[in-house]
């Protein structure tokens, strides 16, 4: 009998880690594209399985064609690379990847699958500390839950680290039964947030600072059992992140350490700001909401030999624009540099700190190009045409594309001088109508938590609010030492509270910072869930039961919509889907695409690559880039464009808002 009990419960909890499994993997398949964010990550990755690890490959690296403000480590899309090898070569040989965007949703459903799997081991660890019940609640939140299944099969920096420190938490969760075994998983736990923030995240040395003097004086872990493996990790860990980024970067004179150089941009140098802080009506009242959320896109088919040049690209707010081949008609368009006028300065600090971060070695024209690595991506730095690359079992590409010169120094500085002055001038005027302020240091307690967390906020701090008046209404004497104690779930918080309280001191906050807390509050949610669920027969448990299913109701009502909103937040990857299956123009035997900013933020990667690279002409013109040679232009605004001269191909729509109809 207890051997059919067994099985049973292996059953249960097989099913239960596939339904993790599946409800990332089907985020993924929703959501197949990604945003500029990501491309990091995501084209190293890239790099590695097209180009190879050898000296003479990293020259092509998109890393080094447009390099950004700090470097970043490889080190995840190393073992990224290294762990979706085999799965592509299989996926390649039966037939069932053919083209590059599938090689990426294989990345993806790899980086995913990893994760998933510090979510089982967090899920089993609370099954064997408080009953295969509340593993199954945790798994029903989880699952439920819109931000964590959606992005952890996406190439995000914190992604990456989400794992070991997921593989911590569940030992935190349970740390064993013995007291050698709990002392080597508490050491374990600090081994591990140590190296997860020398390598992956700098932020985590926030997590391992109050988790430390837990481990020393509540679990009374002597230092002696410490210091050696700690110092073991240290060392492995910084030596890794120097040697493999060192060579990457081609760094060798002064040693590369990404983090470092994260910490001292952002925190020693004040500069964390510079990516953006969050004014407190942030998503409801800023403009870059709308900025982001209204993209329209058309692509422009079949472009003859034209003398005009592409201007600075302003932000529309119409729904849709067109498609269209040119007319013999030539007309010089200017840059339409007085389009920063209309963003307010919220909008114009984003994304002038995103122009800096993705700005080449030297300054571009076209500034407004958020994100230049994905538009140029494939355009050397000297004047050489690239060699083919090819993935593992015949998903090449031949690039073709070659680079000139940019420009005259005096015409760059005109031009960046005029957008920096009207910037001055647009911020200063804001400034003095309507008052700003950086994220209030509770942003992460009241905006991005219960976001990420959604119906688990009410339920975690159910599970940690004192039993008085629950044991009171049950005419009950619980133990204080009772395994869903509120004591006890207060005691597993701690440090992932104070993590928060820590990380709360920036400027800068986005909810990707705190997204390692997110499982740890499950947890509490779960024990919170268990302990409505148990309440004994009578209103009390009626009560508890509509409490628990009517938030999970509202979380998976939630997901869908928010799901269904996502799918629609990438027009530039639909955009460039829609080119890829158009066939070759017959007059000009090569493809070329250029890509404009907001496609190159909304989906526009290596992997949306199915022709030859966009390549920039430059005849020492003012405007850097020309019509001629260009097959499709990827564009968003019809009014800067002569649309007469061009044939409809198709439009892109984006999402813009929600209207409640009669």
């Amino acid at each position: 009998m207890s051997l059919q009990a067994s099985r049973v419960s292996s059953v249960i909890g097989i099913l239960l880690d596939l339904s993790i499994l599946l409800v990332a993997w089907s985020h993924i398949f929703a959501a197949p594209y990604n945003k500029v964010e990501e491309s990091f990550n995501l084209h190293a990755t890239h790099d590695i399985l097209a180009y190879g690890l050898t000296p003479k490959a990293l020259p092509h690296y998109d890393h080094f064609v447009f390099p950004g403000v700090v470097p970043r480590t490889f080190i995840g899309s190393l073992v990224l690379a290294a762990g979706s090898y085999l799965p592509l070569r299989i996926c390649t040989a039966f037939g069932i990847i053919q083209s590059k965007l599938g090689v990426q949703l294989l990345m993806r459903l790899c980086l995913a699958t990893g994760n998933v799997y510090g979510l089982i081991l967090i899920r089993r660890a609370v099954e064997r500390r408080f009953g295969r019940g509340t593993s199954a609640l945790f798994t029903l939140l989880t699952c439920t839950q819109f931000h964590l299944p959606f992005w952890i099969g996406r190439t995000l920096p914190n992604m990456f680290a989400l794992l070991p420190v997921n593989m911590a938490t569940s030992l935190y969760v349970h740390p064993g039964s013995t007291p050698i075994t709990i002392r080597r998983h508490y050491r374990i736990i600090l081994c591990f947030f140590g190296a997860t923030a020398i390598i992956f995240r700098s932020e985590l040395i926030l997590l391992f600072l109050p988790t430390l003097p837990l481990v020393l004086f509540r679990y009374s872990v002597p230092p002696r059992f410490l210091i050696p493996m700690g110092l073991t990790f240290a060392i492995g860990s910084l030596a890794s992140t120097l040697i493999i980024d060192s060579y990457f970067w081609n760094e060798w004179r002064s040693f590369v350490w990404p983090e470092l150089s994260g910490i001292l941009f952002n925190v020693y140098e004040g500069k964390s700001s510079e990516w953006g802080t969050t004014p407190l009506f942030t998503f409801r009242h800023s403009p870059l909401t709308s900025l982001i959320t209204n993209v329209n896109y058309f692509a422009i088919s079949n472009c003859a030999r034209l003398g005009s040049h592409f201007p600075a690209t302003s932000f529309p707010r119409d729904e849709q624009t067109n498609y269209a081949t040119p007319s013999p008609m030539q007309k010089d368009l200017s840059i339409a540099g007085i389009l920063l006028a209309r963003l307010d300065r919220a909008a114009i600090m984003h994304l002038i700190s995103n122009i800096i971060a993705y700005m080449p070695s030297r300054p571009l024209l076209d500034s407004w190009s958020d994100d230049s690595r994905l538009v140029r991506r494939d355009i050397p730095v000297s004047s050489f045409a690239r060699e083919p690359f090819a993935f593992p079992l015949d998903l090449s590409l031949s690039p073709q594309g070659t680079f000139d010169s940019w420009g005259s120094l005096s015409n760059m500085c005109k031009v960046l001088g005029m957008i920096h002055a009207l910037a001055f001038v647009r911020s200063l005027t804001t400034f003095l109508s309507t008052p700003t302020q950086i994220s209030p240091w509770h942003t992460y307690l009241t905006q991005h938590l219960p976001k990420l967390l959604l119906g688990s906020t009410p339920l975690a701090l159910y599970a940690c609010a004192p039993t008085a008046l629950e044991r009171t209404l049950l005419k009950t004497n619980d133990k204080a030492n009772s395994p869903h104690s509120p004591s006890i779930v207060r005691e597993l918080l701690t440090p992932y509270v104070a993590f928060v309280l820590l990380i709360s001191g920036l400027g800068h906050k986005e909810w990707r910072f705190v997204v390692y807390v997110v499982p740890m509050i499950n947890v509490a949610a779960a024990i919170g869930a268990k302990r409505l669920l148990s309440f004994p027969s009578g209103p009390l448990r009626v009560l508890g039961r509509l409490a628990v299913f009517g938030l999970v109701g509202c979380n998976i009502t939630a997901t869908l919509l928010l799901t269904a909103i996502s799918r629609t937040n990438y027009p530039g990857g639909h955009a460039l889907a829609l080119i890829n299956s158009l066939p070759p123009s017959s007059s000009n035997s090569r493809t070329s695409v250029w890509i404009d900013n907001l496609a190159a933020q909304t989906g526009a990667s290596l992997f949306t690559q199915a022709h030859s690279p966009p390549y920039f002409n430059n005849n020492n013109d003012p405007n850097p880039v020309s019509y001629d040679d260009f097959t499709y232009l990827v564009v968003e605004d019809p009014s800067a464009h002569p649309i007469e001269k061009w044939d409809f191909v198709g439009a892109s729509k984006g999402f813009r808002r929600w209207i409640l109809s009669d």
